[in-house]
């Protein structure tokens, strides 16, 4: 494409853009997962360590079907672009500095990898809210951060001026804005097709309103955490700068390493290659809100949210139990304290854990309580590599397990979701959405 190899020697030297074009025809590209090491799972040797990240890992073979191992499923792991790791690396950075319980936004959250991973990096006391304004892939956000089960989490489906509209409320805000998608060349071939220079100019607009609309939503001395997977400067470095004008921001500079590989067009803005760096196209700046700044919050239309939480405090508990609509949700103790807020989060779908709902006047506990790191579930059943695919599928498991009862299912040690023990089999419990499709898949893991 003549305007996109133009656009690249805007900001490299022919020899650069070269380069970068034959590794995107090449159509290589490098799978990294990211282990949930509250999981304490083990990979076997198909992955190698990845650089940089200590729970990160390259698979060194081609591409498996993740979708046959239970441990994927599990959330024993997460599939993740390496270079938007950086993301979680520059969060956890700064939240080392602050004093107290802070609050995170993910605001653009979907499919969910960023979220997974500044779950994993929050310090006790910090929650996550996840943000997607579209409506399947906030299903699938839900999803993966369930299945992730770090319980320090809420899932919202709001846009961006809501947030701003109920003024200053976070620590950190992280927006990787949607883009026109440059640095998925190799991996999509739509995004290649799609790709216009107006098509450019449009997400560049769209990227300013965001962060323009969420802006109010930080709080003075707040990180904002700016984001994106494409090349040009427009989406980048103009748009940084213009952030920086426009609001008094000051540049933070963040700790990456020259061995990371990335360039800098502009001091502290860090561009990824692939090629030069170990994943795809990407873009990272942060940027401090003034100490001294606090705009008030903006007078918007009331909208009803998707839910309104009942809170109630357990006695001697780590966790807040809450109750929307016919369903419970927990969130650990410590993160909630901080949250007064949370009956305010415009857009809340699921405050916390779901904890499960009475169904047919008889309670059915929720795969996600199963799911968590730390499982609160006392009676277990453990089934094996054929059982847990029918599981998977959402389909009755056959077999005696000497229990009845609500229960939580297991592999291999691997806690998996949740069923309805009976004489002859477990009625399951796993999610509609979430079930697996395909009929023929076996059991196959990465973990050892």
């Amino acid at each position: 494409m003549k305007n996109f190899e133009e656009s690249l020697l805007a900001v490299m030297s022919q020899a650069e853009a070269l380069e970068l074009l034959a590794v995107l025809q090449a159509g290589e590209t490098p799978k990294t997962i990211r282990l949930n090491s509250a999981k304490k799972a083990q990979l076997n040797p198909v992955f190698q360590q990845a650089d940089l990240f200590s729970d990160a890992f390259q698979l060194k073979s081609e591409r498996p079907l993740f979708a046959q191992d239970p441990a994927w499923h599990a959330g024993a792991y997460y599939v993740q672009e390496a270079n938007s790791m950086w993301v979680g690396r520059c969060v956890q950075e700064h939240l080392s500095t602050l004093e107290g319980a802070a609050a995170v936004l993910d605001l653009c959250a979907a499919p969910g990898g960023k979220s997974t991973h500044l779950s994993s990096v929050l310090r006790p006391g910090d929650i996550l809210v996840a943000n997607e304004v579209i409506a399947s892939r906030a299903a699938i956000l839900h999803e993966n951060v369930s299945k992730w089960g770090l319980g320090n989490a809420v899932v919202t489906r709001a846009d961006a001026e809501r947030f701003g509209e109920a003024g200053p409320q976070f620590d950190i805000i992280c927006v990787d804005a949607p883009c026109s998608g440059e640095g998925m060349f190799r991996k999509n071939e739509e995004a290649h097709e799609e790709w216009s220079p107006e098509a450019v100019q449009l997400c560049s607009a769209r990227q300013q309103r965001i962060v323009h609309d969420v802006w109010p939503a930080l709080k003075p001395g707040g990180l904002l955490v700016y984001s994106t997977c494409t090349y040009n400067r427009h989406e980048n470095e103009e748009n940084v700068l213009r952030f920086e004008r426009d609001f008094g921001a000051k540049r933070v500079i963040p700790n990456i390493p020259a061995e990371a590989g990335s360039l800098q067009l502009e001091e502290g803005m860090h561009r990824f290659y692939p090629g030069r760096t170990a994943g795809e196209g990407f873009f990272l700046a942060l940027l401090q809100k003034p100490e001294g700044e606090w705009i008030a919050a903006k007078p918007g239309k009331k909208k009803k949210d998707a839910v309104t939480p009942v809170l109630e405090q357990l006695p001697a508990s780590d966790w807040v139990l809450t109750q929307a609509g016919s369903s419970l949700y927990a969130v650990r103790n410590g993160a909630w304290a901080q949250i007064f807020f949370l009956s305010r989060l415009p857009g809340l779908l699921h405050p916390g854990v779901e904890v499960g709902d009475v169904f047919k006047g008889k309670w059915k506990p929720h795969p996600a309580m199963a799911l968590l790191a730390d499982s609160p579930i006392a009676d277990w059943v453990d089934l094996d590599d054929q059982q847990v695919m029918t599981y998977l599928r959402r389909e009755f498991v056959s077999g005696s397990f000497g229990q009845k009862g609500p229960v939580g299912v297991r592999w291999k040690g691997i806690s998996i979701g949740t069923a309805n023990a009976l004489g002859h089999g477990l009625n399951n419990h796993w999610p509609q959405g979430w079930r697996l499709r395909n009929s023929e898949f076996q059991a196959k893991s990465l973990l050892l």
